[in-house]
């Protein structure tokens, strides 16, 4: 990131400025050969590269014009003692970005300021790439997770064109994509027209292999003037709907005579084993969904930080255990500076493909609120009031710390989540983590407290979902928090993390008497 190109043919100044320039922590790279400087170019990728326009068999202005066409966002400099016009218009041609003349007083200062300003566009547009990277990580992931849901979706974004209508949606209706992602409502056709109608849970659509009944519901959502829209989640009920209207008109018939009573029962039986046929059918469907959730669990796992390593000086193992196939628990691991690392836990209420969902959001929310925020109490204030426009019903509890490595303390704020158990090496006592603060998404102004600790090498973290403590035995007692923190200690015997997990795992498996878990299992240990 710090690499600059300095090509000069005079040997001597080369020398001069690259004991200048390496005081400052910069990686100097010289040339009195521009060949040579051309050739070591793809390899290094400099962020800023200084030249001489007069370099003998290539002239500066031809060198930058190579250079620029290597695809490169490199900063580049004219250091010269020409200040001839026509080369100066050659120069601007060129796109050189900045032109410093040598026999100036302060040459050497003006090309270490120039120098810093590329280094330090270097690292902004690093960091630029990095997030549009992470960004596209996570439309992927929600693009398959969208796709793998076994019921139509349909999402009008705040200007009403379509945004998203996934592979169900096109089986049920028969209109692919391509015909519709990107138009205005009232260019849709009007099968897919007629599903924004919010005043109807129910509707038939004409199609050409005859009428298709679907069952709807309409949501719109408002978090902020951009975050705007409309989501219509439908699915295809025609076979259970042609299965109860044929039984219901074999029953009418069957009462209204007598007479027809054998003949009508014959029916009736026909029809019964149509509909075993279609719960054939439907069961088959089923299969079919589960194996879908299936792939979009490990996704979802996949999304996660990994279960065992070492980030800003912290060593980090964890434990994920969905109930089902998609879970509403997450965990985070946030390098948000050199020295400052931000380890995140997070549980939404209820399971399944509407946990999954707002755990998304919620994870994505976050990342975007790192980004400028250092403080727990302050980035949960922001998710709060951004979640509370989306949830009704649902809510989200959380626990957050900030690790500073330069100052050994952590900075902490509880959401409602099940209070972390801080391990004292010097003395062997557990502290447990809390601060005020309700769920997020509960209030619309909710309020969170903040601390922070000092912190020792060789001090502990355990962070856990509500499952741990909830979990009943046959005699439907729960585990609790007293049985946890003795648990907690024993583990500590363990060799390393990941065994820590395994055995506290284990024992709450005994305690249950069975080998899985009700709720989502989640749990994270942090040794500084």
């Amino acid at each position: 990131m710090n690499n600059v190109f300095i090509i000069d043919p005079d040997k001597n100044l080369l020398v001069h400025l690259e004991k200048k320039l390496s005081l400052d922590g910069i990686n100097i790279h010289a040339y009195s050969d521009p060949r040579k400087a051309l050739d070591n170019y793809i390899d290094i990728e400099p962020s800023v590269v200084v030249t001489e326009v007069e370099l003998g068999m290539i002239s500066g202005v031809d060198l930058i014009a190579r250079m620029r066409s290597l695809d490169s966002n490199s900063i580049y400099v004219i250091y010269t003692k020409s200040r001839d016009p026509e080369i100066f218009r050659e120069i601007l041609k060129v796109g050189a970005d900045d032109y410093i003349l040598k026999d100036n007083h302060n040459s050497t200062e003006r090309l270490k300021s120039a120098i810093k300003e590329g280094l330090y566009h270097a690292r902004v547009s690093s960091m630029v790439k990095k997030a549009k990277e992470e960004k596209q990580s996570f439309d992927e992931f929600l693009r398959v997770l969208v796709n793998a849901l076994p019921t139509g979706l349909l999402v009008l974004d705040k200007d009403e064109r379509v945004v998203i209508w996934n592979k169900c949606a096109s089986d049920i209706t028969s209109i692919d994509s391509l015909n519709i992602h990107g138009k205005h409502k009232d260019e849709l056709p009007e099968i897919v027209r007629s599903l924004l109608d919010a005043d109807k849970n129910e509707i038939v659509l004409q199609k050409e292999d005859g009428d298709c009944f679907i069952e709807k519901s309409v949501h719109r959502i408002d978090l902020d003037q951009e975050l705007r829209g409309l989501i219509v989640v439908f699915s295809d009920t025609t076979e259970l709907v042609r299965a109860r209207q044929e039984l219901e008109t074999y029953i009418m018939e069957i009462t209204e005579t007598k007479d027809l009573m054998e003949e009508q029962a014959g029916r009736l039986a026909l029809a019964l084993a149509e509909v075993d046929k279609k719960n054939e059918i439907i069961e088959k469907q089923n299969e079919i969904m589960i194996n879908e959730l299936v792939m979009a669990g490990k996704l979802q796992k996949s999304l996660l930080p990994n279960k065992y390593e070492n980030i800003g000086g912290l060593d980090i193992a964890a434990m994920y255990i969905p109930s089902i196939h998609l879970g509403g628990d997450l965990y985070d691991i946030l390098e948000m500076a050199n020295d400052i690392t931000a380890i995140v836990i997070a549980d939404v209420s209820g399971h399944g493909v509407a946990a999954a969902l707002v755990a998304a959001m919620f994870k994505m929310s976050l990342h975007m609120k790192t980004k400028s925020v250092a403080s727990p109490r302050l980035l949960f204030r922001l998710l709060n009031k951004e979640m509370n426009n989306v949830l009704r019903e649902d809510y989200v509890s959380s626990f957050c710390f900030i690790y500073d490595s330069i100052t050994s303390s952590i900075t902490f704020s509880n959401a409602g989540h099940p209070t972390p158990l801080l391990f004292r090496k010097s003395n062997s006592n557990i502290i447990e983590l809390d601060t005020d603060g309700f769920f997020i998404g509960m209030f619309d102004d909710g309020k969170y407290g903040e601390k922070t600790l000092p912190v020792q090498s060789g001090d502990k973290i355990f962070l856990y979902t509500d499952c741990l403590l909830e979990v009943t035995n046959e005699q439907g007692t729960q585990f609790g928090k007293k049985r946890l923190k003795k648990l907690f200690l024993e583990a500590l015997d363990q060799a390393d993390g990941k065994q820590t997990l395994e055995f506290i795992k284990k024992e709450i498996i005994n305690f249950a008497g069975k080998d899985h878990f009700d709720d989502d299992f989640t749990a994270l240990l942090i040794e500084f």
